[in-house]
């Protein structure tokens, strides 16, 4: 019978992945859409949040995604949610791997 012992999270770790994500709105020129946002961590842009425009009742109309230099290592890396909300809480679930 072996034992496999799980490695204890570094500090470092656990400080990295409890840092604050800010939601900002995009300041990219190429963005046409009034309810767009960058996810910010540590001053980098991690990810975007935006409104696809879809206002049928069961639309899931927020789109999330993990920018792409940050995806490794997470599933589920971009989604929809019916509100913004629900789109922050997926993203924050997806980038700290909860």
């Amino acid at each position: 019978m072996s034992l496999r012992l799980r490695k204890k999270p570094s500090a470092p770790s656990l400080q990295r992945r409890h840092r604050p994500l800010i939601l900002r709105r995009t300041t990219r020129p190429d963005s046409l859409i009034p309810e767009d946002f960058d996810v910010i961590c540590d001053g980098a842009v991690v990810g975007r949040i935006f409104f696809t425009g879809d206002t049928s009742p069961r639309a899931r109309a927020w789109f999330w995604g993990l920018a792409y230099s940050f995806r490794k290592g997470r599933t589920p890396t971009h989604g929809y949610e019916h509100s913004r909300e629900a789109a922050m809480v997926a993203f924050a679930k997806s980038w700290r791997r909860e």
